[in-house]
Protein backbone atom coordinates (compact mmCIF):
# COMPACT_ATOMS: atom_id res chain seq x y z
CA UNK A 1 0.00 0.00 0.00
CA UNK A 2 2.79 2.34 0.80
CA UNK A 3 4.49 1.55 -2.77
CA UNK A 4 0.94 2.87 -4.41
CA UNK A 5 0.54 5.78 -2.34
CA UNK A 6 4.54 7.16 -3.36
CA UNK A 7 3.43 5.99 -7.07
CA UNK A 8 0.29 8.00 -6.90
CA UNK A 9 1.89 11.14 -5.47
CA UNK A 10 4.96 11.10 -8.26
CA UNK A 11 2.02 11.11 -10.30
CA UNK A 12 0.46 14.06 -9.04
CA UNK A 13 3.00 16.24 -9.53
CA UNK A 14 4.00 15.47 -12.76
CA UNK A 15 0.59 16.36 -13.18
CA UNK A 16 0.63 19.79 -11.09
CA UNK A 17 4.63 20.94 -13.11
CA UNK A 18 2.55 20.26 -16.43
CA UNK A 19 -0.29 21.93 -15.92
CA UNK A 20 2.14 25.23 -14.72
CA UNK A 21 4.02 25.20 -17.45
CA UNK A 22 0.54 25.18 -20.21
CA UNK A 23 -0.24 28.36 -18.13
CA UNK A 24 2.61 30.04 -18.55
CA UNK A 25 2.99 29.23 -22.19
CA UNK A 26 -0.31 30.11 -22.94
CA UNK A 27 0.15 33.28 -20.69
CA UNK A 28 3.38 33.93 -23.14
CA UNK A 29 1.27 33.48 -26.04
CA UNK A 30 -1.66 36.03 -25.21
CA UNK A 31 1.12 38.53 -24.66
CA UNK A 32 2.66 38.16 -27.72
CA UNK A 33 -0.28 38.06 -29.28
CA UNK A 34 -1.76 41.62 -27.83
CA UNK A 35 1.99 43.13 -28.71
CA UNK A 36 1.72 41.89 -32.27
CA UNK A 37 -2.21 43.67 -31.84
CA UNK A 38 -1.21 46.96 -30.61
CA UNK A 39 0.36 49.60 -32.94
CA UNK A 40 3.91 49.98 -33.18
CA UNK A 41 5.90 52.88 -31.07
CA UNK A 42 6.32 56.17 -32.69
CA UNK A 43 9.73 56.68 -34.34
CA UNK A 44 11.90 58.88 -32.08
CA UNK A 45 14.37 61.19 -34.45
CA UNK A 46 18.17 61.10 -34.47
CA UNK A 47 19.54 64.11 -34.11
CA UNK A 48 21.83 65.94 -36.53
CA UNK A 49 24.19 68.86 -37.57
CA UNK A 50 23.40 70.15 -40.88
CA UNK A 51 24.58 72.42 -43.56
CA UNK A 52 23.73 73.65 -46.93
CA UNK A 53 26.03 72.95 -50.11
CA UNK A 54 28.21 75.96 -51.12
CA UNK A 55 30.33 77.09 -54.18
CA UNK A 56 33.54 76.16 -54.44
CA UNK A 57 36.30 77.96 -56.84
CA UNK A 58 39.66 76.22 -57.13
CA UNK A 59 42.24 75.27 -59.12
CA UNK A 60 43.71 71.48 -59.47
CA UNK A 61 46.79 70.90 -57.84
CA UNK A 62 49.87 68.27 -58.00
CA UNK A 63 51.70 67.04 -54.56
CA UNK A 64 55.27 65.99 -55.23
CA UNK A 65 58.07 65.15 -53.03
CA UNK A 66 61.20 67.79 -53.95
CA UNK A 67 64.78 67.77 -52.85
CA UNK A 68 66.66 70.88 -51.62
CA UNK A 69 69.19 71.77 -54.35
CA UNK A 70 72.27 75.04 -53.38
CA UNK A 71 71.81 77.18 -55.91
CA UNK A 72 75.75 76.45 -56.72
CA UNK A 73 77.32 73.81 -55.77
CA UNK A 74 80.92 72.07 -56.37
CA UNK A 75 83.21 69.05 -55.10
CA UNK A 76 86.73 70.68 -54.51
CA UNK A 77 89.38 68.64 -55.95
CA UNK A 78 92.94 68.76 -57.36
CA UNK A 79 93.53 68.89 -61.79
CA UNK A 80 97.55 68.37 -60.73
CA UNK A 81 98.52 65.37 -58.27
CA UNK A 82 100.60 66.54 -55.60
CA UNK A 83 101.47 66.07 -51.74
CA UNK A 84 99.42 68.04 -49.31
CA UNK A 85 101.32 70.90 -47.64
CA UNK A 86 98.58 73.01 -46.08
CA UNK A 87 94.94 72.53 -45.20
CA UNK A 88 93.66 75.86 -44.48
CA UNK A 89 89.98 75.14 -43.48
CA UNK A 90 87.88 72.64 -41.10
CA UNK A 91 84.82 70.46 -41.81
CA UNK A 92 81.49 72.48 -42.21
CA UNK A 93 83.24 75.68 -41.89
CA UNK A 94 81.96 78.45 -43.74
CA UNK A 95 84.53 79.89 -46.49
CA UNK A 96 84.88 83.44 -48.22
CA UNK A 97 85.48 83.57 -52.35
CA UNK A 98 89.03 83.50 -52.96
CA UNK A 99 89.80 81.72 -49.71
CA UNK A 100 92.86 79.38 -49.97
CA UNK A 101 91.78 75.80 -49.13
CA UNK A 102 94.12 73.66 -49.93
CA UNK A 103 98.06 73.98 -50.95
CA UNK A 104 99.95 71.21 -52.43
CA UNK A 105 104.00 70.94 -52.33
CA UNK A 106 105.19 73.30 -54.97
CA UNK A 107 108.85 72.97 -54.03
CA UNK A 108 109.90 71.64 -56.99
CA UNK A 109 107.86 74.40 -59.16
CA UNK A 110 109.42 77.56 -57.21
CA UNK A 111 112.72 76.18 -57.78
CA UNK A 112 111.73 76.07 -61.21
CA UNK A 113 110.35 79.57 -61.58
CA UNK A 114 113.84 80.76 -60.35
CA UNK A 115 115.51 79.50 -62.95
CA UNK A 116 112.99 80.50 -65.86
CA UNK A 117 113.02 84.23 -64.10
CA UNK A 118 116.92 84.33 -64.41
CA UNK A 119 116.46 83.02 -67.73
CA UNK A 120 114.10 85.55 -68.72
CA UNK A 121 116.48 88.06 -67.36
CA UNK A 122 119.61 86.94 -69.36
CA UNK A 123 116.54 86.96 -72.72
CA UNK A 124 115.78 90.41 -72.10
CA UNK A 125 118.88 91.97 -71.85
CA UNK A 126 120.23 89.94 -74.75
CA UNK A 127 117.42 90.89 -77.01
CA UNK A 128 117.91 94.75 -75.54
CA UNK A 129 121.45 94.47 -77.16
CA UNK A 130 120.70 92.72 -80.15
CA UNK A 131 117.57 95.53 -80.89
CA UNK A 132 120.28 98.63 -80.49
CA UNK A 133 122.92 97.04 -82.55
CA UNK A 134 119.92 96.31 -85.17
CA UNK A 135 119.55 100.00 -85.33
CA UNK A 136 122.71 100.82 -86.70
CA UNK A 137 122.48 98.00 -88.88
CA UNK A 138 125.63 95.93 -86.87
CA UNK A 139 123.77 92.60 -86.73
CA UNK A 140 121.27 90.49 -89.03
CA UNK A 141 117.17 90.90 -89.22
CA UNK A 142 117.40 86.95 -88.47
CA UNK A 143 119.83 87.75 -85.73
CA UNK A 144 117.55 89.86 -84.07
CA UNK A 145 114.41 87.43 -84.84
CA UNK A 146 115.82 84.49 -82.79
CA UNK A 147 116.72 86.71 -80.37
CA UNK A 148 113.19 88.15 -79.90
CA UNK A 149 111.76 84.52 -80.24
CA UNK A 150 114.05 83.24 -77.47
CA UNK A 151 112.96 85.96 -75.29
CA UNK A 152 109.05 84.85 -75.63
CA UNK A 153 110.18 81.20 -75.11
CA UNK A 154 111.32 82.43 -71.74
CA UNK A 155 108.86 84.73 -70.66
CA UNK A 156 105.99 81.68 -71.45
CA UNK A 157 108.14 79.21 -69.24
CA UNK A 158 108.07 81.66 -66.56
CA UNK A 159 103.76 81.96 -66.74
CA UNK A 160 103.71 78.19 -67.29
CA UNK A 161 105.24 77.43 -63.78
CA UNK A 162 103.21 80.29 -62.29
CA UNK A 163 100.30 78.17 -63.85
CA UNK A 164 101.45 75.05 -62.33
CA UNK A 165 102.17 76.31 -58.52
CA UNK A 166 98.30 77.94 -58.79
CA UNK A 167 96.80 74.95 -59.74
CA UNK A 168 98.54 73.11 -56.81
CA UNK A 169 96.53 76.35 -54.87
CA UNK A 170 92.89 75.58 -54.70
CA UNK A 171 90.76 78.38 -53.62
CA UNK A 172 86.96 78.47 -53.05
CA UNK A 173 85.10 80.15 -55.88
CA UNK A 174 82.33 81.27 -54.05
CA UNK A 175 81.05 81.96 -50.55
CA UNK A 176 79.84 78.39 -49.31
CA UNK A 177 79.67 76.08 -46.38
CA UNK A 178 82.43 73.12 -46.68
CA UNK A 179 81.60 69.88 -46.12
CA UNK A 180 83.12 67.10 -43.98
CA UNK A 181 86.69 66.78 -45.63
CA UNK A 182 89.63 63.72 -44.62
CA UNK A 183 92.10 65.07 -46.09
CA UNK A 184 95.71 66.25 -44.25
CA UNK A 185 98.86 67.64 -44.58
CA UNK A 186 101.07 65.05 -45.90
CA UNK A 187 98.68 62.82 -47.55
CA UNK A 188 99.54 62.53 -51.62
CA UNK A 189 96.92 63.29 -53.91
CA UNK A 190 96.27 61.68 -57.26
CA UNK A 191 94.85 63.84 -60.14
CA UNK A 192 90.87 64.62 -59.60
CA UNK A 193 91.04 63.65 -55.78
CA UNK A 194 87.24 64.43 -54.18
CA UNK A 195 88.35 66.77 -51.26
CA UNK A 196 85.27 68.14 -50.32
CA UNK A 197 82.19 69.84 -51.22
CA UNK A 198 80.91 73.16 -51.38
CA UNK A 199 77.69 74.36 -51.06
CA UNK A 200 77.05 78.11 -51.47
CA UNK A 201 75.55 80.28 -49.18
CA UNK A 202 72.81 82.30 -51.34
CA UNK A 203 69.88 83.79 -49.20
CA UNK A 204 67.63 81.40 -51.74
CA UNK A 205 67.71 78.08 -52.48
CA UNK A 206 66.52 75.81 -55.94
CA UNK A 207 64.13 72.59 -55.09
CA UNK A 208 63.57 70.08 -57.78
CA UNK A 209 60.65 67.89 -58.40
CA UNK A 210 58.53 65.81 -60.30
CA UNK A 211 55.55 66.34 -61.86
CA UNK A 212 53.13 63.97 -64.20
CA UNK A 213 53.11 64.90 -67.91
CA UNK A 214 49.74 66.12 -67.63
CA UNK A 215 50.36 68.71 -65.29
CA UNK A 216 54.26 69.83 -66.52
CA UNK A 217 51.97 70.62 -69.86
CA UNK A 218 49.70 73.21 -67.92
CA UNK A 219 52.61 74.88 -66.37
CA UNK A 220 53.92 78.07 -66.64
CA UNK A 221 57.53 79.80 -65.59
CA UNK A 222 57.20 81.97 -62.50
CA UNK A 223 54.24 80.99 -61.59
CA UNK A 224 53.71 80.41 -57.85
CA UNK A 225 53.86 76.87 -55.67
CA UNK A 226 53.37 75.79 -52.43
CA UNK A 227 56.23 74.48 -50.22
CA UNK A 228 55.31 72.42 -46.54
CA UNK A 229 58.48 72.70 -44.69
CA UNK A 230 57.70 70.98 -41.44
CA UNK A 231 54.17 73.04 -39.86
CA UNK A 232 55.43 75.84 -42.32
CA UNK A 233 54.04 76.20 -45.62
CA UNK A 234 56.22 78.31 -47.60
CA UNK A 235 55.68 80.13 -51.68
CA UNK A 236 58.31 79.27 -54.07
CA UNK A 237 58.77 80.49 -57.83
CA UNK A 238 58.61 78.23 -60.36
CA UNK A 239 61.83 78.96 -62.76
CA UNK A 240 62.75 76.08 -64.79
CA UNK A 241 61.30 73.09 -66.62
CA UNK A 242 63.65 70.04 -68.13
CA UNK A 243 63.46 69.85 -71.37
CA UNK A 244 62.83 65.62 -71.64
CA UNK A 245 60.87 63.62 -69.60
CA UNK A 246 61.93 60.66 -67.62
CA UNK A 247 62.12 57.97 -70.28
CA UNK A 248 60.68 55.52 -67.52
CA UNK A 249 58.13 57.37 -65.58
CA UNK A 250 57.10 60.08 -68.31
CA UNK A 251 57.06 62.61 -65.62
CA UNK A 252 59.10 65.35 -65.70
CA UNK A 253 61.47 67.57 -63.80
CA UNK A 254 60.47 71.00 -62.39
CA UNK A 255 62.59 73.34 -60.35
CA UNK A 256 61.30 76.31 -58.06
CA UNK A 257 63.34 78.99 -56.12
CA UNK A 258 62.59 79.28 -52.57
CA UNK A 259 63.67 82.01 -49.99
CA UNK A 260 66.21 80.77 -47.67
CA UNK A 261 68.08 83.69 -45.47
CA UNK A 262 68.15 81.77 -42.46
CA UNK A 263 69.66 78.81 -43.98
CA UNK A 264 67.38 76.89 -42.79
CA UNK A 265 67.38 74.18 -45.32
CA UNK A 266 70.54 72.20 -46.60
CA UNK A 267 70.81 70.27 -50.08
CA UNK A 268 69.39 66.99 -49.60
CA UNK A 269 66.28 67.90 -47.43
CA UNK A 270 63.09 66.94 -48.79
CA UNK A 271 60.09 69.05 -48.88
CA UNK A 272 56.39 68.83 -49.81
CA UNK A 273 55.44 70.58 -52.86
CA UNK A 274 52.01 71.21 -53.77
CA UNK A 275 51.62 72.58 -57.53
CA UNK A 276 48.34 74.14 -58.77
CA UNK A 277 47.71 73.75 -62.71
CA UNK A 278 44.95 74.60 -65.29
CA UNK A 279 41.75 76.90 -65.24
CA UNK A 280 39.86 77.68 -61.95
CA UNK A 281 36.81 75.35 -61.53
CA UNK A 282 33.79 75.49 -59.56
CA UNK A 283 31.86 72.98 -58.09
CA UNK A 284 29.41 71.96 -54.88
CA UNK A 285 30.99 71.90 -51.93
CA UNK A 286 30.16 69.89 -48.42
CA UNK A 287 31.76 69.97 -45.16
CA UNK A 288 33.70 67.13 -45.28
CA UNK A 289 32.42 65.30 -42.29
CA UNK A 290 29.58 65.21 -44.63
CA UNK A 291 31.87 62.53 -46.98
CA UNK A 292 30.52 58.61 -46.24
CA UNK A 293 33.00 56.51 -47.64
CA UNK A 294 31.99 52.77 -48.64
CA UNK A 295 33.89 50.06 -50.82
CA UNK A 296 31.80 50.59 -53.36
CA UNK A 297 30.86 54.45 -53.47
CA UNK A 298 31.05 57.78 -51.89
CA UNK A 299 27.89 59.12 -50.59
CA UNK A 300 26.23 62.38 -48.30
CA UNK A 301 22.53 62.35 -46.49
CA UNK A 302 20.32 65.09 -48.02
CA UNK A 303 17.97 66.44 -45.76
CA UNK A 304 14.78 66.94 -46.91
CA UNK A 305 11.00 67.70 -45.64
CA UNK A 306 8.03 65.57 -47.11
CA UNK A 307 4.25 66.17 -47.30
CA UNK A 308 4.05 65.08 -43.49
CA UNK A 309 6.27 67.88 -42.43
CA UNK A 310 8.70 65.12 -41.68
CA UNK A 311 12.72 65.96 -42.00
CA UNK A 312 14.30 62.83 -43.49
CA UNK A 313 17.33 62.06 -44.86
CA UNK A 314 18.23 60.04 -48.26
CA UNK A 315 21.17 58.99 -49.37
CA UNK A 316 23.04 60.24 -52.34
CA UNK A 317 25.97 58.87 -54.23
CA UNK A 318 28.31 61.88 -55.39
CA UNK A 319 31.47 61.72 -57.29
CA UNK A 320 34.04 63.84 -54.70
CA UNK A 321 36.88 66.48 -56.07
CA UNK A 322 39.70 67.42 -54.15
CA UNK A 323 39.63 68.46 -50.49
CA UNK A 324 40.27 72.18 -49.96
CA UNK A 325 40.70 73.23 -45.99
CA UNK A 326 37.59 72.30 -44.20
CA UNK A 327 35.52 71.45 -47.52
CA UNK A 328 35.37 68.95 -50.14
CA UNK A 329 34.23 69.52 -53.73
CA UNK A 330 31.61 67.51 -55.23
CA UNK A 331 31.63 66.97 -58.82
CA UNK A 332 28.41 65.84 -58.87
CA UNK A 333 25.64 64.20 -56.96
CA UNK A 334 24.33 67.42 -54.99
CA UNK A 335 23.26 70.99 -56.22
CA UNK A 336 23.97 74.42 -54.71
CA UNK A 337 21.68 75.22 -52.01
CA UNK A 338 20.73 71.13 -51.16
CA UNK A 339 21.52 70.52 -46.94
CA UNK A 340 23.19 67.40 -45.94
CA UNK A 341 24.27 66.05 -42.62
CA UNK A 342 27.52 67.68 -41.55
CA UNK A 343 28.07 65.41 -38.12
CA UNK A 344 26.29 62.53 -36.74
CA UNK A 345 26.13 60.77 -40.38
CA UNK A 346 27.42 57.29 -38.96
CA UNK A 347 24.26 56.43 -37.50
CA UNK A 348 22.04 56.97 -39.95
CA UNK A 349 20.38 55.09 -43.01
CA UNK A 350 18.17 56.20 -46.02
CA UNK A 351 15.04 57.44 -44.75
CA UNK A 352 15.74 57.74 -41.35
CA UNK A 353 13.57 60.72 -39.59
CA UNK A 354 16.10 63.25 -37.99
CA UNK A 355 16.31 66.19 -35.91
CA UNK A 356 18.27 68.79 -37.85
CA UNK A 357 20.34 71.84 -36.04
CA UNK A 358 22.85 74.00 -37.96
CA UNK A 359 26.64 73.65 -37.86
CA UNK A 360 27.70 76.12 -35.56
CA UNK A 361 30.53 78.30 -37.10
CA UNK A 362 29.74 77.13 -40.48
CA UNK A 363 30.25 80.05 -43.45
CA UNK A 364 30.42 77.81 -46.28
CA UNK A 365 34.15 79.22 -47.02
CA UNK A 366 37.38 76.63 -46.68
Amino acid sequence: MRKIGVALGSVALILVTAALLVGLALQKYRQLQAAANSPPPPEMPISVVVAETTELTYRPTSTAIGTVVAARSIVLSNELAGTVSQVHFESGQIVEQGQVLVELDTSVERAQQVSAEARLKIAQSTFARIREAALANAVTASELEIAESELSQAAAQVQEIKAIIDRKTLTAPFRAKIGICDTHVGQFLPSGYQIASLQSQDPFVYVDFMVPQIVADQLEIGQMVQMTLGDQQEPARLVAMNAQADARSRNRRARASLENASHLLVPGDSVRVVVPYGQERKTAAVPVESLRLSPLKSFVYVVSTNDKNETRVRERSVVAGPSIGNLVSVVSGVELGETVVADGAFKLRDGALVAASPLPGYNGRP
